[in-house]
């Protein structure tokens, strides 16, 4: 019985010990990297003390009104692909071109005025002319450029609209989010942290130990409707892994609205 009040006596003493040498914090190092493998920088990342997607999907549960759906419009999105414009320098060149000319002949006149040789009087006549063919080339550059990316602009008007509409349904339906942020931090006591990403894709927090949530987006470079997202949340403590990737596996891609 003795062996054993020693035993436990010594066990306790080396909990309190431990206790007292643990760190307050600790540097976690979080590198962020595009589907393929390469290293995003200039990508800000924030570490938050709490999951702000349970959050946000708790209240758009308890909302009455329903989160507006575009599945359509989402499956459309999803399947976008950028068009080709490699028949835009053509189409550009010839308007380009004359610009230029109307340009030089203006900047010409410009310091010079009427004279008795009829000179001006001939410039000016050559300025009109390119002028009208300045507004004619104008008219076949937007028809080509319509053609071009016509059902683009189509597409982004129906997309800013559906933003429009979700942007106002969160209004209100997660009105009461900011409150329940800031009911969170003073609750835990440790703050939200951000930084933007180097080079190499990596940025490195000071954290004190419990469950953080890292979260991030990067805007697909090749297509505009769309965007990578990441919520991903992970516990600092003594024990484990100082180190978080955010990548394909552990990301999604989204609507960007």
């Amino acid at each position: 019985m003795r062996l054993f009040s020693l035993a436990a006596a010594g066990v306790a003493s080396c909990t309190l010990w431990l206790a007292g040498c643990l760190p307050s914090e600790y540097d976690i190092e979080v590198r962020i990297q595009y589907p393929d493998g390469i290293a995003l920088a200039d990508v800000e990342i924030t570490a938050l003390p709490f999951d702000r997607d349970a959050i946000r999907d708790s209240l758009a549960s308890a909302s009455q009104v329903p989160r507006p759906q575009f599945r359509d419009l989402e499956a459309e999105l999803a399947a976008y692909e950028l068009p080709d414009l490699s028949g835009l320098d053509e189409a550009l060149s010839p308007w380009q071109a004359i610009h230029d000319s109307v340009k030089h002949l203006a900047d010409s006149l410009n310091g010079d005025g009427p004279d008795s040789s009829g000179e001006y009087a001939r410039a000016y006549g050559r300025l009109r002319n390119q002028y009208q063919r300045l507004a004619q080339s104008t008219v076949q550059r937007d028809a080509a450029m319509r053609e071009l990316v016509g059902d683009d602009k189509d597409l982004a008007m129906r997309v800013a609209a559906a933003a429009d509409s979700l942007r106002a349904w969160e209004g209100t339906a997660l009105a009461s989010y900011p409150g329940l942020v800031d009911s969170a931090i003073a609750r835990d006591g440790r703050t939200p942290h951000s930084a933007t990403t180097d080079e190499d894709g990596l940025v490195e927090f000071t954290l004190a130990p419990g469950r953080w949530w890292f979260v991030a987006r990067w805007p697909d470079p090749e297509d505009p409707f769309r965007e990578y997202y990441w919520n991903v949340g992970v516990r600092v403590r003594l024990i484990g892994s100082k180190s978080v990737v955010l990548y394909e596996g552990n990301g999604a891609a989204r609507w960007r609205y």
